[in-house]
């Protein structure tokens, strides 16, 4: 005697699950076949790959830039505000690898991170340029101007490229497709 198919385990495709005229059968366990597959052979862009280089040299540059006050806070400061410096280290150079990682890897969770860091930065930059403007005129405004424009390509980038990372998940297989 065979199991019957049911709607938690459909079984291999052979019966259908409910009664009805003209119904889908249920998924075939044919890895080869099924929609999850397909949408892993999705491939980034060559913009989401630069975004994420960029993304992932963010975090290389913090990384770098905070070695040296994470030293003279481990050296000089007593163990609950290293701890809490160190953790916010972390974030920062944690976030920004995690990104470009996760957009190489298509992740909607990382574009929309992305997309608020972006938006962060369009904010920061005319401050970084007010806050500037007193000792190094000319340097803050040209920072905050490259800072605005290379935020402005990641930006529409990731917008551009929305349907990469949501790409639609067809419902049936192609074999029961009408032509």
């Amino acid at each position: 005697m065979t199991p019957r198919p049911n709607k938690k385990d459909a079984g291999n495709g052979a019966k259908a699950i409910c009664r009805g005229s003209n119904v889908l059968r249920s998924p075939s366990p044919d890895p080869s076949r099924s929609a999850e597959k397909r949408t892993l052979h999705r491939k980034p862009t060559r913009s989401i790959i630069v975004v994420s280089t960029a993304f992932i040299l963010i975090s290389v540059v913090i990384l770098f830039m905070q070695v040296p006050t994470m030293m003279n806070v481990v050296m000089r400061a007593e163990p609950s505000p290293t701890i809490i410096f160190a953790f916010l280290g972390l974030m920062m150079v944690g976030v920004p690898l995690w990104v470009g990682f996760g957009l190489l890897r298509l992740s909607r969770d990382a574009r929309v991170v992305a997309l608020c860091f972006c938006w962060l930065m369009f904010l920061s930059a005319p401050l970084g340029i007010l806050a500037g403007i007193s000792q190094w005129p000319i340097a803050s405004i040209v920072a905050g101007i490259l800072q605005l424009i290379a935020f402005f390509w990641i930006y529409r980038v990731l917008v551009s490229s929305k349907n990469l990372f949501y790409a639609p998940v067809p419902l049936t297989h192609p074999e029961t497709r009408k032509s």
